[in-house]
């Protein structure tokens, strides 16, 4: 029997947008990659950590060893890669500020400084 790619298998146990609990297996500035089980990773991109963009980095935030739980949002079987989200399990500030600041409404501001 042939057997599965490392993808493959991980596909199987995990489908796309599963939330596992994982911990951090190593932090890079591009991201953070993450067990996905005792012989694979997966990177949770510094795009997907936060809706909020920081340059600060993300040992500053988190730690090899840390659980976390990560959404799991596809498989990239041709480059044999996983990809894995923290920002997903929160909500998108920019939808609720679309919700909240529709187009033509009117709300009260305190203007702070201008230039």
């Amino acid at each position: 029997a042939l057997e599965l790619s490392p993808v493959e298998r991980l596909s199987g146990q995990f489908p796309v947008g599963a939330v596992i609990k994982t911990k951090i297996a190593s932090i890079h500035e591009f991201g953070l990659f993450v067990e996905m089980d005792a012989a694979s990773n997966g990177l949770v991109p510094r795009s997907e950590v936060s809706w909020v963009r920081s340059e600060e980095p993300l040992e500053n935030s988190f730690s090899v060893g840390q659980e976390i739980e990560v959404a799991v949002l596809g498989y990239d079987s041709q480059r044999q890669r996983v990809s894995c989200s923290i920002k997903r399990l929160q909500e998108d500030p920019w939808q609720k500020w679309k919700t909240q600041f529709r187009r033509g409404s009117i709300h009260k501001v305190k203007v702070i400084e201008v230039k």
